[in-house]
């Protein structure tokens, strides 16, 4: 199950944290899955996503094809270069983005487009 920090959830995302379910319902806030009662979480907060699949905030679901992804990934290193970083904070940025374009490639919509 992938690890996220709570501020990329979209609201209603099932995910894990302490062991427990719970459902983000704004941006600082989820409540235990069965309960009411709201929690505030920090949006650094690292998460269990409860289904295997992050619904990151404000990111819909497009089929996008492979060949498009990797060039993307190939601009993004480009731009990378360009930022006043240290060099190990820009690998660590780059590593960061390349898991989340994995696995955006291995999810269903991007299959689908890949098949067209």
């Amino acid at each position: 199950m992938p690890e996220v920090r709570f501020g990329e959830l979209a609201h209603g995302q099932h995910f894990v944290w302490r062991g427990r379910e719970w459902i983000k319902i704004g941006p600082l806030l989820a409540h235990r899955k069965g309960r009411s009662e709201p929690v505030m979480l920090r949006r650094s907060t690292l998460v269990t996503v409860k289904d295997g699949k992050a619904v990151l905030a404000g990111l819909d679901a497009h089929a996008v094809p492979p060949q498009e992804m990797s060039r993307l990934f190939q601009e993004i290193g480009r731009l990378t270069e360009s930022l006043s970083l240290q060099e190990s904070e820009k690998q660590r940025f780059l590593a960061a983005i390349r898991q989340r374009f994995l696995a955006a490639m291995h999810s269903p919509t991007t299959e689908e487009a890949s098949r067209k």
